[in-house]
């Protein structure tokens, strides 16, 4: 065994989780990261996907159009991301676009719905092997809500290894893994997915409460 791998051994044993089992380290070594903290990841990642479509097709029924249709004749993107989370996006589209800053989105989406939204946000610090933020984009009058699993599933599109996306639009095209939120909503695979055993619920938890103050949002009167 060489010397870099004993130290990342060394590192997550007594550093990171003390009581990381020897198929964690095996994966940490082998993928950069763990299967049994990307199981629960990815739990987090497709509710937090269902429940962010649930507010922006919400948000269509009360206002009649989706969030921020309207706001630009370019392509819109909104990177769901926290400040460190944004720090690790590489790159920008190789065409004409906008961004519009999630607590800006966050507010549109509060009032909007006339309640206070806080918006959730991919659990994981920082990436490794795929983006570690969701993104909400618009073309045109439709939109569509990418997040970023570890797993491949019957229901993801692969981009890499380790590498999946799941996306829900108002523009659905199933060959191409890209669902309507109706559709996810009858999805039994993905349900049986979201509603799986996590391995350390209590510390999901905890990371999921932490994250949605990463926006303040004034409250809608």
């Amino acid at each position: 065994m060489k010397i870099y791998q004993l130290i990342i051994i060394f590192f997550v044993s007594f550093c990171i989780s003390p009581t990381a089992s020897a198929s964690d380290i095996t994966d940490i070594l082998t993928t950069g990261t763990s299967s049994t903290y990307q199981h629960d990841m990815d739990i987090v990642r497709l509710q937090d996907a269902k429940e962010i479509a649930s507010l922006i097709e919400t948000y269509r029924q009360r206002n009649g159009h989706y969030p921020l249709v309207g706001k630009s004749k370019q392509i819109n993107y909104v990177y769901i991301a926290t400040p460190e989370q944004e720090k690790q996006i590489k790159g920008t589209p190789p065409y004409p676009h906008v961004v519009t800053p999630v607590c800006e989105f966050q507010e549109i989406l509060s009032k909007g719905l006339k309640r206070e939204v806080k918006l959730p946000f991919d659990p994981q610090r920082r990436g490794v092997n795929k983006p570690n933020f969701y993104i909400y984009m618009v073309v045109g009058d439709d939109y569509y809500l990418a997040v970023h699993l570890h797993e491949n599933f019957t229901f993801t599109r692969k981009i890499a290894d380790y590498y999946n996306k799941f996306e829900v639009s108002s523009a659905p095209a199933p060959y191409s893994h890209i669902y309507s939120y109706a559709s996810i909503l009858k999805n039994t695979s993905l349900n049986d997915v979201i509603t799986r055993t996590m391995h350390k619920p209590k510390y999901v938890a905890k990371l999921r409460n932490q994250l949605q103050e990463t926006c303040t949002t004034n409250k809608v009167n």
